[in-house]
């Protein structure tokens, strides 16, 4: 099976996604890791991004990304985010994922990681996501 990675952020947010793509890349076996930056969406290419198959899915979580969403109000964003145990969540510059759960009316079993934990710990939480069970993709 591929493992597919998609990781979505913001400007302020770009250097984390970067960042993270390649500790990512170089500590796990990861096919594809496809980087999205919100900031440019369109609902052609979020569209498409729904109907991938993603083993994780890495939201860099910042003030203007909920400003984005909140501005937005697509619904898109919502099932891009789906299914929510598939999400792992960085905090950069929010101290909790309130504003995202009272967005999207989502489960709460995302996975987090924070700015200032260790290096390992992300890895180690990504590699959780990415090798729980099969995926299902539904149509």
């Amino acid at each position: 099976m591929t493992k597919n990675l998609l990781m979505i952020y913001e400007k302020s947010g770009e250097e984390w996604a970067k960042y993270l793509k390649e500790l990512l890349t170089s500590h796990l076996q990861i096919d594809d890791v496809f980087l999205y930056d919100v900031s440019y969406e369109s609902n052609k290419m979020v569209e498409d991004l729904i109907g991938s198959m993603w083993q994780c899915k890495l939201l860099v979580l910042t003030r203007d990304i909920l400003k984005i969403f909140c501005e937005n109000q697509s619904t898109y964003f919502f099932e891009l985010l789906q299914p929510s145990h598939r999400v792992v969540l960085m905090l950069c510059g929010v101290n909790s994922p309130e504003g995202l759960y009272e967005l999207f009316p989502f489960e709460r079993d995302c996975h987090f990681i924070l700015p200032d934990q260790d290096p390992h710990d992300y890895i180690s939480t990504v590699s959780i996501v990415m090798n729980k069970g099969n995926l299902i993709q539904f149509y």
